[in-house]
């Protein structure tokens, strides 16, 4: 098995005539834990796009997994920032969660009971164990995001993918998801895009930083690091990190 979990490889990609991502390069290590940060429009959707093969590169290779995007796709698990839904329909925690096994296995017609109780183990691990039946519309949005992590997993992903899984929640639900996610990163590789430096900081061990072109960094010795790199991209005085292009062997700048 390859020591890489994700490879861009000379990678470009833009709508018409505008670009988006210019000529990428980067790997991700298996179980590494992976923050993707940068400016609104810069590119981080594309980028999550690209890897799980819902778009082609115009230029360059992309493996994950060791294998092409969209022949990898059943072996990730990805969280969306937003789950958009009809709040009058009744639908229970326990039905989103079964949606996370549609398309694995032979599944025809209704979900099995070790279905459902895969989903219940999943429930329990997030913490909504005895929450399964309540309406997802009733649900907090820290518990609905952790039904959604729960959804993802119960496809028994070897990668976890999650699009700001904390915009929009207070505080505690912050904690509550960081605190799951700390926990989920000791048997998965996670790649998650956040605007949550704090967390970066203390739990994220690479940092993709994305602007058309990405830099791929360690978080290691964050406070030895001048604050140039992050203030090109956001514009204020933040820490930035040494460049690190290479899966494996010594780091090489810019």
């Amino acid at each position: 098995m390859s020591e890489c979990a994700v490879e861009f490889s000379s990678v470009s990609f833009g709508y018409g005539d505008a670009p988006v991502l210019i000529d990428v390069d980067f790997s991700i290590r298996h179980h590494d834990f992976v923050g993707i940060v940068g400016p609104n429009g810069g590119g981080k959707t594309t980028l999550l796009k690209l890897l799980l093969g819902l778009i082609e590169p115009q230029a360059g290779s992309i493996s994950v997994l060791g294998l092409p995007p969209s022949r990898a796709r059943r072996r990730l698990g990805y969280v969306p920032q937003q789950f958009v839904y009809d709040v009058s329909f009744p639908i229970s925690v326990l039905d989103v969660v079964l949606m996370g096994r549609l398309g694995v296995g032979n599944l025809v017609g209704s979900y099995r009971p070790a279905d459902v109780e895969d989903a219940r183990i999943h429930l329990e691990q997030v913490g909504l164990g005895e929450l399964m039946h309540r309406h997802f519309s009733a649900m907090s949005g820290g518990q609905r995001q952790r039904a959604l992590i729960a959804r993802a997993l119960v496809g028994h992903p070897e990668m976890l993918i999650l699009d700001e899984p904390t915009a929009n929640l207070d505080a505690q639900a912050e904690t509550e998801v960081h605190s799951l996610l700390d926990q989920l990163h000791r048997t998965l590789t996670i790649i998650m895009v956040t605007h949550d430096f704090s967390f970066v900081s203390r739990s994220v061990e690479t940092v993709l930083c994305v602007n058309r072109h990405v830099r791929r960094h360690p978080t290691t010795n964050l406070e030895e690091m001048s604050g140039e790199l992050l203030s090109s991209i956001y514009g204020t005085q933040l820490r930035a990190v040494r460049h690190d292009q290479s899966c494996g062997g010594e780091p090489h700048g810019d």
